[in-house]
């Protein structure tokens, strides 16, 4: 069963509670993320923007970091304003649902940074237990996402 559809220009929503309960997660697990060095997701949220040259990044950072930061939270308070709606039955828009995969992006790359995946395939490793709580929200937020780029490109 797809997640997500199109009708009508919208994009409507067939989450089941737990996945709600998820989404009400990411907020949180957003806010948990902390300084630079300390915390690997702080790290893998912002990277350095030119490989191997800390002055031009730094110089990056100093200029569009305020704007970078302030789009990452406006997505996260579109998710956390709009949940209650979805799960009364209320479309999102494209752009309300784009701010909503941007948000869930976030929070998969912060877990996959503490868990310290560094690339795909990971899943096939068997590094990880599929039964870790972290593990478990990487990928139903993977299917989550999923389900909403295919509804955002059009797909039923």
């Amino acid at each position: 069963m797809k997640l997500f559809y199109r009708r009508h220009g919208m994009i409507h929503s067939r989450l089941r509670e737990f996945e709600i309960e998820l989404l009400r997660m990411v907020p949180r697990l957003i806010d948990t993320v902390g300084n630079h060095g300390g915390d690997p997701a702080a790290d893998r949220l912002t990277p350095e923007v030119f490989s191997g040259d800390r002055e031009r990044s730094a110089e990056y950072r100093r200029l569009a970091g305020d704007l970078i930061d302030q789009g990452r939270a406006d997505d996260v308070a579109a998710l956390e304003d709009l949940i209650d709606a979805v799960e009364s039955g209320e479309p999102l828009s494209d752009e309300q649902a784009s701010g909503w995969m941007r948000a869930i992006n976030q929070a998969r790359l912060i877990l996959g940074a503490r868990l310290g995946i560094e690339n795909d395939g990971w899943e096939e490793t068997g590094g990880l237990s599929p039964q870790e709580p972290a593990v478990l929200m990487l990928h139903l937020l993977g299917q989550i996402q999923t389900h909403l780029i295919e509804a955002l490109a059009g797909g039923i």
